[in-house]
C-alpha cells in the first residue's frame, strides 16, 4: 500500500512555483468566461432588477423620483453590478479529485463587491485586468489534499477613467495529486442518502444533501405578514451618521418559499412578466394565497406547483435580500460601499470544512454579534425555506476621505435557525456636520 502523499503550506516543487507565477501574471483562463463581463447598463434591464429583487424601493425604479432624491437618473441597486471573476488553476498544483462536483462539498466562498459613487443607466463600463493571488491554507502539520484559498479581483471605470467599482472572489480549492477518478456512471452522482431532502422534495444542493423541509403553519405565515406589516423604506428620511450607536439593528425583511420561477427573477424574468399574477407576499397579505400542501407550502392556482417548484438558491441570492433591508434604513442619501456575500454549499455538518469562522482565514463578522455566539452559515439555501434577514451594526468611523461610514453584518436566517448566508457590509451616511 502506498504511503498517502501529505502536502504543507508554502512548500512547492520548481514546476508548482513556475505555475503559481503564471497564475499571479493572468496568464490563465477564466472560469465562466461568459459572467466575467459587465453586465447590460441600459435603463430597462437596470430597473428591472431592482424591482424583481425590491419592488418598494421607488429610488432604484422611478427616475422621477431619483431625480427629486438628488440622482441625475435612477442608480442601479447594489448588486446590480457583480461581475464573477475567477481564474483557473494551474493544474501543476494538482485537481480537484472529482468528477462529480462533490469535492466543493463545505466550501467557505467570500465574495465581495466594493462601489465608490452611483452608477446610471447608459454607463460606458470598462473592466482593468484580472488579478490573481491565493492563500495557501493546509494545515501546518500536513494535510493529504493541497487547500488553497484564491483570491481574484478586478476593478471596473466608467468612460472618464474613474473608478466606479471593485470585484473580489475567494473560493477554497482542495487540490490533490491523485490520478483523476473514472466519470460518475450514466445519469450523474446520486443525490439524497440519509439526512437528504425528503421524497418528493428537489434535489439537493452539490455535495449530495439538503437540510430537511420545514412545515409552515398558520402561526409561521401570520410571522411573515407581521415583518411585512413592519417593513419601512426610510426614503427621504436622511439617517446622520452621529445618530447611528453600536448595537443598531435595522428592521428586518422576510421573504416567503420562492418558486423556481420566482428565483430566477433576476436573470429569466419572463414567468413574473407573463402571468402577473403576484407573489405570494402579495397574496398572503391579500388574503388569497391559494392551496396548501402537507408541508404548509402554498402553491400557485394558475400554476399548479406543488414542492417540485422550489429550487436551490442561487449562490448571492441571500446578498440581494440583504440589500432591500440595508437600503431600507439607510434611505436615499445612505450609498452603499461594500456589498458582500459568504455562503456554503449544502453538507453534512461531519462533511463541512473550512467553517466560518474557526476554520477561515479571514474571520466572520458574526462574532461581533454578542448574541450570535457560534452561530455561522451552515447551509446553501433552498426555495422552499422562508427566510429572515437581520443586521447588526458593529462600527462606525471617518474614512480617510472624510466620509461618515458604519459597518454592518447581516444575515439570512430561515425558520428553524440555519443560517443561508452572512451580507457584510458598509454604508456611507450623510453627517450633521456637513
Amino acid at each position: 500500500m502506498s504511503e498517502v502523499k501529505l502536502f504543507y503550506p508554502g512548500v512547492y516543487t520548481d514546476e508548482e512555483k513556475a505555475a503559481i507565477e503564471r497564475y499571479k501574471k493572468g496568464e490563465m483562463p477564466l472560469l465562466f468566461e461568459g459572467l466575467a463581463k459587465v453586465p447590460p447598463m441600459d435603463d430597462w434591464t437596470i430597473r428591472l432588477f431592482a424591482k424583481c429583487w425590491d419592488g418598494f424601493n421607488p429610488l432604484f425604479t422611478d427616475p422621477e423620483y431619483a431625480k427629486k432624491a438628488g440622482y441625475k437618473d435612477v442608480p442601479a441597486m447594489p448588486g446590480y453590478l457583480s461581475i464573477e471573476v475567477r481564474s483557473t488553476f494551474p493544474d501543476e498544483l494538482g485537481n480537484i479529485g472529482r468528477p462529480d462536483g462533490t469535492s466543493y462539498v463545505g466550501d467557505g466562498y467570500d465574495h465581495e463587491d466594493q462601489y465608490f459613487q452611483p452608477i446610471y443607466p447608459g454607463d460606458k463600463l470598462t473592466m482593468g485586468p484580472v488579478k490573481c493571488d491565493f492563500y495557501d491554507a493546509t494545515p501546518a502539520e500536513g494535510y493529504h489534499k493541497r487547500i488553497l484559498i484564491m483570491i481574484n479581483e478586478c476593478e471596473v471605470f466608467n468612460e472618464a477613467g474613474e473608478l466606479v467599482a471593485k470585484c473580489i472572489r475567494r473560493w477554497p480549492e482542495t487540490l490533490t495529486k491523485d490520478p483523476l477518478p473514472a466519470a460518475p456512471p450514466a445519469g450523474g452522482p446520486p443525490q439524497g442518502g440519509e439526512g437528504g431532502a425528503p421524497a418528493g422534495g428537489p434535489p439537493p444542493m452539490m455535495g449530495g444533501f439538503a437540510h430537511p423541509q420545514h412545515i409552515y403553519t398558520d402561526e409561521d405565515y401570520e410571522t411573515m405578514k407581521n415583518y411585512w406589516r413592519n417593513e419601512k423604506v426610510r426614503g427621504s428620511e436622511p439617517l446622520y451618521w452621529e445618530d447611528i450607536n453600536i448595537g443598531d439593528e435595522p428592521t428586518p425583511t422576510c421573504e416567503p418559499p420562492q418558486y423556481s420561477n420566482v428565483i430566477l427573477r433576476n436573470m429569466a424574468i419572463w414567468d413574473n412578466l407573463r402571468f402577473n399574477e403576484g407573489s405570494l407576499r402579495e397574496k398572503l397579505l391579500a388574503g388569497n394565497p391559494g392551496r396548501k400542501d402537507d408541508k404548509g407550502l402554498y402553491s400557485s392556482s394558475s400554476h399548479h406547483w406543488d414542492v417540485n417548484g422550489y429550487a436551490g438558491l442561487y449562490n448571492y441570492h441571500g446578498k440581494l435580500l440583504a440589500t432591500r433591508m440595508i437600503t431600507n434604513w439607510c434611505g436615499d442619501s445612505g450609498f452603499v460601499t461594500k456589498l458582500g456575500w459568504r455562503f456554503v454549499n449544502d453538507a453534512k455538518p461531519e462533511d463541512q470544512f473550512n467553517h466560518f469562522p474557526a476554520d477561515f482565514y479571514r474571520p466572520s463578522e458574526l462574532l461581533k454579534v454578542p448574541y450570535m455566539k457560534d452561530r455561522f452559515v451552515n447551509s446553501h439555501g433552498q426555495g422552499y425555506d422562508a427566510y429572515i434577514t437581520k443586521g447588526y451594526v458593529y462600527d462606525k468611523y471617518i474614512g480617510e476621505d472624510g466620509g461618515h461610514y458604519v459597518d454592518m453584518i447581516c444575515w439570512v436566517e430561515d425558520f428553524d435557525g440555519n443560517i443561508e448566508q452572512e451580507v457584510p457590509a458598509t454604508i456611507k451616511l450623510p453627517s450633521r456636520g456637513i
